[in-house]
């Protein structure tokens, strides 16, 4: 996963003339006078956080929304009891999603992002669980998901959570396209880090 630094763009002097000075000579094509290199500060600068909905992989971000929206909603509506070794399993299973949810978060901070199109001047993160994981943030939500229902005992539940997984695993394949197109060294930490949702598992 990644972190950014924003680009920042500056604004321009308060003049390019001081009083008793001549004005520079005007560039022919410059658009102004005065000698001017480079291009405008106040030109656009390309990014895929301002491209539409569909661009930044937003339909992603609404399946998965509904799946857990669906999850959620079986938890109200179905249930039961399955004994004390399945509650116990499931709260584990929840609250190592949790963890490993928490921490992918923490570690992303203000590059955290539902969107799985890279923020702009995105930069390699491999600390914390993404040293262990490529994707800690899906894998704690497809633990979650399954160990609460596991809890409930909601058969529902279970099988949202594997279209869930399904779901995320295209999901980080859309998005590892794009970083390693634009993230330098994210190809080579692909290699190092081969599991991609749960440590030592997937």
């Amino acid at each position: 996963m990644v972190e950014s630094k924003a680009p920042i763009i500056g604004g321009e002097d308060a003049g390019d003339e001081e009083i008793g000075q001549a004005p520079a000579p005007a560039v022919p094509g410059s658009g102004r006078g005065g000698i001017h290199s480079g291009p405008s500060p106040h030109a656009s600068i390309p990014s895929p956080a301002m491209g539409s909905f569909a661009d930044r992989g937003g339909w992603w971000v609404a399946a998965q929304g509904l799946l857990l929206v669906g999850a959620g909603s079986s938890w109200v509506l179905w249930g039961e009891w399955w004994g004390v070794v399945a509650v116990a399993a499931g709260l584990a299973l929840a609250a190592a999603g949790t963890v490993l949810a928490g921490t992918g978060m923490v570690t992303l901070g203000r590059n955290l992002s539902p969107y799985p199109v890279p923020v702009p001047g995105a930069t390699l993160v491999e600390r914390g669980p993404y040293r262990l994981v490529r994707h800690p943030i899906y894998g704690g939500l497809i633990l979650g998901t399954a160990g609460l229902s596991l809890t409930d005992g909601n058969w529902p539940g279970l099988v949202l959570a594997s279209v869930l997984a399904a779901l995320l695993w295209g999901k980080s394949r859309f998005e590892e396209r794009r970083l390693q197109a634009s993230v330098p060294g994210y190809s080579a930490y692909r290699r190092r880090v081969r599991r991609l949702f749960i440590p030592g598992l997937v």
